[in-house]
């Protein structure tokens, strides 16, 4: 699979791994998918871009702790860091 450079791409993938976050998951299941998206994320080309999304990737990350010890603050705070994300990679300029 050929990586993703330009948020744009990202933003539907994200969205997917929000919507599934939303209806429930577990630990395992969540670093696998915040690996896949650093992994894609580590790819975008505009290094400001690139800079501002792993950071607020680091944020998501973290949410596999909270998932695992208090799964009821995923509506709370797992998910709006995800949203944050997204938010950042639809407000990027196009590549």
């Amino acid at each position: 699979m050929e990586p993703m450079q330009d948020p744009d791409q990202l933003v539907e993938y994200l969205e997917s791994f929000y919507n599934t976050v939303s209806r429930g998951m577990d630990r395992s299941a969540y670093r696998f998918w915040t690996t896949k998206i650093r992994a894609e994320l580590s790819d975008i080309t505009d290094l400001g871009v690139r800079q501002r999304a792993l950071k607020l990737c680091a944020q998501v990350e973290g949410g596999g702790y909270v998932l695992q010890r208090n799964p009821e603050m995923r509506e709370s705070v797992v998910l709006p860091s995800i949203r944050r994300l997204i938010d950042c990679l639809k407000q990027s300029p196009p590549v």
